[in-house]
């Protein structure tokens, strides 16, 4: 039931809550120091979340005698809080260019100033945050130079098929890739019209392990190797400068 238990938390209820309304399922009909004592909370608390509970349509309540005895609503009154959840999101998403612009009208000065801006990210959750940046920022297109397989021992080929690829392509940015020849790369290189996608191997050099991506005003660094960690710089100038750099290596790759 552990399953059930954390699908009830995304719903919106409390660990207590829907303790209390698994418990109450199972009794059927019982008093709240009965169900408290069931499912191991103390009365009190059994008695504010229960009323949390009724106010979302998962119990009832009732009298037997002079006791008062609570129900558990059918399982599918939990569709009510999926609406309520889509609601909100529709609402939040509808408000979020307006809270947006006011925003970025008090970071505007922040974020043009021509000092470097510099964020660092560590560990293997760190990489997926700083390629996700490369998809939030892109204006129209991706550069990417990596040693491509040491790469992919920390943001996995699954990762990327399955969540980098499909929103790239969504939003319609091209993929500049410039790697070194190998098998994986070469089988990648095959792919590349089904993924809005130039790969170019690079001339040989001796091989390294860093990862740069050049997207929108920033530049990112990734390392390869233990322990993972990333930087992206925010500057224009950092950008045009590994632009220009990328743009020499391009003309002489394959």
């Amino acid at each position: 039931m552990a399953r059930v238990l954390e699908y009830l938390k995304k719903l919106g209820l409390s660990e207590i809550e829907a303790l209390l309304y698994q418990g109450l399922l199972e009794k059927k009909q019982t008093s709240v120091m009965q169900l408290a004592n069931y499912v191991g909370v103390k009365r009190i608390t059994a008695h504010f979340n229960i009323e949390n509970l009724i106010k979302k349509g998962l119990v009832t309540q009732t009298t037997k005698g002079s006791r008062r005895q609570i129900i558990a609503e059918p399982p599918e009154n939990l569709t009510s809080l999926i609406e309520e959840k889509k609601q909100r999101l529709a609402t939040i998403e509808a408000d979020f260019p307006a809270i947006l612009e006011k925003l970025k009208t008090h970071t505007a000065n922040y974020f043009s100033t021509n000092n470097p801006f510099f964020r660092y990210y560590e560990g293997e959750t760190g990489f997926k945050e700083v390629c996700q940046r490369s998809l939030d920022f892109a204006d129209h297109e991706v550069m990417f130079l990596s040693n491509l397989d040491e790469w992919y021992k920390v943001y996995t080929v699954e990762y990327d098929k399955n969540h980098y690829i499909p929103i790239r392509l969504k939003k319609k940015l091209l993929l500049k890739l410039l790697v070194f020849k190998s098998q994986l790369t070469e089988s990648i290189k095959k792919e590349d019209g089904l993924y809005l996608r130039h790969t170019k191997f690079l001339p040989p050099m001796n091989k390294f392990y860093t990862t740069t991506i050049i997207y929108g005003n920033e530049v990112s660094i990734m390392i390869s190797s233990r322990p993972y960690f990333a930087i992206t710089i925010n500057n224009r100038e950092y950008n045009n400068t590994f632009k220009s750099l990328f743009n020499v290596l391009w003309s002489k790759a394959d």
